[in-house]
């Protein structure tokens, strides 16, 4: 049995079924192996900050989720790994095809692939080193452990074990999976100027509206604070840190509890920040995900800093158009009768972006611990 086997079956023995992947040319084999494996959902990540955010939320919605990235991609993930999955105390999984340190021929893997060992071990996560395939055996309980006591673990795999696969320089067909979706034209003037509303106003409005079979995913500083100051509730998931990862977790969420309407309370700033995010969920699609965006032109968290761009000449419904949303599914709003026109049918829509005034609510910090909100939220979704 060849390595990438090997670690399917172990993968697969210790529960874990859900793989969120990046490509590698190392990982060529075991991703042509996954394509025709049905113990496994394979989603395919933009960027590797995604994949942890899609982590966290499939954990929350009672899945064992695991990473398939290459060992540079590490370098991407440290800080949304250290504020998102160790902060919430969250399981994660982490296999790396570790590059730069044996017969590398790319110079640029080098530096981070010497250096990566290192700066694991100053985050106190536990790395594991995979020389040859017989290590496996070895570490099936240490994948165990991963879930049961809620730790990060990360797997570097050494180039010896990866089988070299002989498609690596086929070229193969292109085609489009699906009927891309022509955007709509929008005329300037169709856009508010002058919103009317504040984020506290919008809050007030949607959760009176909401049900026990909504879930909100609550971006970190102000959104959060002044939700839980509105009205918490136990499926109200608020984060901070990892800014720009809130539409990822609710993705996780969604894609993994049907039954449930998932809400991600999103901001400009943060969409900013990670807008690799919408091709995914447009890709994906899930039925019970909406996205708003409250856009208020600034950084409101950190002392309402103009972003320049959204407050100048970015428009989200039209890039989420561009990433294959259906326009039919996406709202702009910036008065208050219209926001209360659309809240009735709110679930019907992937992205709704309401355009508010820069203004902070005079609210306190939630006084809850992280591991508190993930805990209590995990058993919402149960109930």
């Amino acid at each position: 049995m060849i390595f990438e086997e090997n670690l399917l079956d172990i993968l697969n023995e210790t529960g874990i079924n859900v793989l969120l992947t990046n490509p590698c040319a190392r990982l060529q084999t075991i991703l042509n192996l996954l394509s025709d494996d049905k113990n496994f959902d394979v989603l395919e990540i933009t960027r590797e900050e995604h994949g942890v955010g899609l982590a966290a939320g499939a954990y929350l919605a009672g899945m064992k989720p695991a990473m398939l990235i290459q060992s540079t991609g590490i370098g991407n993930i440290l800080n949304t790994v250290a504020s998102l999955t160790l902060t919430y105390q969250f399981p994660l999984l982490i296999i790396a095809s570790w590059r730069g340190v044996i017969d590398e021929p790319i110079v640029a893997q080098n530096i981070f692939g010497k250096a990566v060992e290192g700066l694991l071990s100053s985050l106190k996560i536990k790395t594991l080193i995979v020389d040859e395939n017989s290590d496996l055996s070895d570490i099936k309980k240490d994948i165990e452990r991963c879930y049961e006591q809620n730790e990060v673990i990360v797997l570097l795999c050494s180039p010896r074990v990866w089988t070299q696969s002989k498609e690596l320089y086929l070229e193969k067909e292109f085609v489009y999976s699906r009927q891309r979706k022509q955007p709509q034209k929008v005329k300037s003037d169709e856009l508010c100027i002058k919103p009317s509303m504040t984020r506290m106003e919008v809050l007030k409005d949607l959760t009176r509206n909401m049900t026990s079979n909504d879930v909100v995913i609550a971006n970190i500083g102000f959104p959060s604070r002044e939700l839980f100051h509105i009205d918490d509730q136990n499926q109200f998931f608020y984060m901070t840190g990892s800014f720009g990862q809130v539409s990822s977790i609710g993705l996780g969420i969604a894609r993994y509890k049907p039954n449930k309407h998932v809400y991600v309370l999103e901001g400009d700033g943060s969409m900013l920040m990670s807008p690799g995010i919408l091709p995914m969920i447009s890709a994906y699609s899930p039925d019970n995900l909406t996205i708003v965006c409250l856009n208020n032109g600034s950084y409101g968290s950190t002392g309402n800093q103009p972003t320049l761009y959204t407050s100048g000449f970015i428009d989200f419904c039209l890039i989420s158009q561009g990433f294959g949303f259906n326009p039919a599914g996406i709202e702009n709003i910036c008065q208050k009768d219209e926001l209360l026109n659309i809240i009735p049918q709110m679930s019907e829509f992937q992205l709704i972006q309401i355009f508010i005034r820069p203004v902070n609510a005079k609210v306190e910090r939630i006084p809850l611990t992280p591991k508190e909100i993930g805990d209590r939220f995990i058993r919402s979704l149960k109930s």
